[in-house]
């Protein structure tokens, strides 16, 4: 198992159900003291049998890096960007990528780009061609179609807000928005998200959703931004007219939370888990500032099956007439109970009403 470790490239691969994760945040004990460092293992998990193993991958490995972004793309596991505890420890970058180095704690930021074969256990850098993003992290990434697109991430001491698409089948980068750049201290603007770091990108149907993250002045976050996506507009599969637009969510809809994550079901439901309500600086050593609540917010219909599930479920909470259940097939009545338990109504047994009511068939057979 990999020791406890915080903000690495955590990557499922789809095809072998196998997790794949690189690098991150860990403690290492040297001469008595616990120090921080940047990983660059590999581990994979797989998630039928519950196992993990440390791989050892041939060819060029990655800079070690955590809050870096990941993606699968036909079966391989792709790593960009991250930061660095230690400038030396990324080696001779040469012309591969850039290091934008910290001069307040000796780390350094990358955009390092690098793709792992599982199948033949090997890193291989890709050539790419355009420009590529600046050295970041905490970014976002989102695959669509076959290109990937980042958004925002920290680099130095300022927060981004650019848009940029790797076109995966050319490798060919290309900037679709430069947000705020040069300049990430000018005022939020109503027509883009704001600058932000520890955030999530998700994509519903033809839209790429943004929540949350780490603002400008380190306070976390709590606004959904969505982006319409398509695959027959242009090369880089947004619309030549594309704009940001805010979903107006409810203001107390959940708390605000940065460093958490995100999914996106069938039903075009986005679920989002976990996270920090503080910048984290602050809450490091305790730990005691993570949102128990999980967000749901809908981006199509709901199926049949659902609708119907909450709608018994909300009358029977409303007439207390669990007894009314007992007629369901047995899986669908599973269901139900376990769905009222979910909202919070602990079921141990159905109400049944009183003696003189009851007149169902099956009771009265069994002289009740």
């Amino acid at each position: 198992m990999p020791p406890p470790t915080t903000a690495p490239v955590s990557v499922i691969c789809s095809v072998s159900e196998t997790l794949y994760v690189y690098g991150g945040m860990t403690l290492a004990e040297e001469l008595g003291y616990w120090t921080v460092e940047t990983s660059s293992r590999l581990y994979a998990l797989d998630v039928d049998r519950r196992k993990w193993r440390l791989l050892s991958p041939s060819g060029e490995c990655p800079p070690p890096s955590e809050k870096g972004t990941g993606w699968e793309y036909e079966g391989n596991i792709w790593i960009f960007g991250g930061y660095s505890q230690d400038t030396g420890s990324t080696g001779d970058s040469e012309d591969s990528y850039e290091v934008t180095e910290d001069h307040q704690s000796g780390g350094c930021w990358t955009n390092s780009l690098m793709c792992y074969n599982p199948l033949e256990n090997q890193y291989h850098r890709p050539v790419t061609k355009g420009r590529p993003p600046c050295p970041r992290a905490g970014s976002a990434s989102c695959v669509s179609g076959h290109k990937v697109l980042v958004f925002g991430g920290r680099s130095r001491q300022r927060r981004l807000n650019d848009l940029h698409c790797l076109n995966l089948e050319t490798l060919t980068w290309s900037q679709l928005e430069a947000g705020t750049q040069p300049d990430p201290w000018a005022p939020a603007s109503i027509k883009c998200p704001a600058p932000r770091s520890l955030h999530t990108m998700a994509r519903a149907a033809q839209r790429l959703i943004v929540y949350g993250g780490l603002g400008q002045l380190c306070a976390p976050l709590n606004d959904c931004w969505v982006l319409d996506v398509s695959e027959d507009l242009n090369d880089d599969g947004i619309s030549p007219n594309h704009t940001w637009r805010e979903l107006e969510l409810d203001y107390d809809h959940g708390e605000v939370r940065c460093w958490h994550t995100a999914s996106v079901t069938r039903d075009q439901e986005m679920v989002i888990m976990s996270g920090l309500t503080q910048e984290y600086y602050l809450t490091r050593m305790d730990l005691d500032d993570h949102p128990e609540d999980i967000l749901h917010i809908n981006f199509g219909p709901q199926s049949l099956l659902r609708l119907a599930l909450e709608a018994v479920v909300s009358k029977s909470e409303i007439c207390e007439k669990y007894h009314d259940l007992e007629c369901l097939p047995r899986q669908l009545l599973k269901a139900v109970l376990s769905r009222i338990r979910d909202v919070g109504v602990e079921v141990t047994t159905l109400k049944y009403p009183s003696a003189d009511t009851q007149y169902a068939r099956s009771r009265l057979h069994a002289g009740l």
